[in-house]
């Protein structure tokens, strides 16, 4: 990925998300985004995963 910042997403059952964009208002809806999804299938079946890891990176580091 070539996007200035980054972001990543870790559950307890070790599923890893990961994507970038060039501004912090566009990574900040996406993760919104992400989190909703990831939310639904977890209620959807019945799973008992949760989010245990965000991180935010600028300048792709």
């Amino acid at each position: 990925m070539s996007a200035r910042y980054k972001c990543l997403v870790v559950t307890d059952t070790g599923q890893v998300f990961r994507w970038g964009a060039d501004n912090i208002e566009q990574l900040l809806e996406d993760l919104k985004v992400a989190v909703k999804k990831i939310t639904q299938v977890i209620e959807e079946g019945g799973a008992t995963q949760h989010i245990v890891h965000i991180a935010i990176d600028k300048n792709g580091n």
